[in-house]
């Protein structure tokens, strides 16, 4: 059976995620900046790419509202 029909999100939806992005990655960018060992060095990365895939949600957000 297929389904034709298109889910819509709600925009608040991404804009809630995109906050909660950001927040987690400003938390974990400073293991980037001083890290003490290959694992706080891996959380800052990851970081980083949660600030980035906020900026995606934001683009997402906008593009709904």
């Amino acid at each position: 059976m297929k389904r034709n029909k298109e889910e819509i999100k709600n925009p608040t939806y991404f804009l809630i995620l995109g906050f909660e992005s950001i927040l987690s990655g400003i938390g974990n960018i400073r293991y980037l900046i001083n890290p003490d060992s290959i694992y706080d060095l891996i959380i800052g990365i990851a970081g980083a790419g949660a600030i980035i895939g906020s900026i995606i949600l934001w683009k997402e957000y906008q593009r709904l509202a």
